[in-house]
């Protein structure tokens, strides 16, 4: 029983006992009694069961090891939380999901890219708040959003068509590219 780690430092005997018995009375030398089974089950526990779950050198290992020590605040409390917070922000989210009206600053992924792609399509800043109402976000969480966030865009001339003449497999490639919206006046839009 244990890890192998408690079995590294074990010295076991380097040669058999000679007064070994078997379980059918013999000793080991003798081949001509039968073969018995092991003796039944026992409920209680007698001294040959205490003999056979002793391990002297475990035993020592652990006492030298001592008591596990276990920090307040240990990760699986932390683990524990974390459950409870995802439980509660999918509690929210169904109550949000089943609610008609919609709600402020949550949107699924759809709109949020339509709303990235709209954003690009934007000529005067008036317009960013008129966007921002219609998908019921504030524009300041808007502005932070569009700091990291964008929708795909392609760039015009980079689409290049290519086919394999081994398998005739035709290859498309074509370069991303961040677009910003720009006003009438062609400067860029302070979001």
């Amino acid at each position: 029983m244990g890890g192998s780690a408690s079995k590294v430092g074990r010295s076991l005997p380097t040669k058999a006992a000679r007064s070994a018995v078997k379980y059918d009375g013999s000793t080991p030398g003798s081949s001509n009694a039968p073969f018995r089974s092991p003796p039944p089950f026992r409920s209680t526990k007698d001294h040959v069961i205490e003999a056979d779950g002793k391990d002297p050198q475990l035993l020592a290992n652990l006492r030298v090891i001592g008591q596990v020590k276990v920090p307040p605040g240990s990760p699986t409390i932390r683990a524990a939380n974390q459950v409870v917070d995802m439980y509660r922000a999918r509690d929210i989210s169904e109550q949000q999901a089943a609610s008609s009206r919609p709600v402020l600053n949550h949107l699924g992924a759809g709109a949020l890219s339509n709303l990235l792609e709209d954003r690009k399509h934007i000529v005067a800043p008036p317009d960013l708040g008129q966007l921002a109402t219609r998908y019921t976000i504030d524009v300041s969480v808007l502005n932070d959003l569009v700091r990291f966030v964008n929708s795909p865009s392609i760039a015009e001339g980079t689409v290049v068509r290519s086919v394999n003449s081994d398998n005739g497999a035709e290859r498309i490639t074509m370069e991303a590219v961040w677009i910003e919206p720009t006003t009438k006046h062609d400067e860029r839009l302070q979001t």
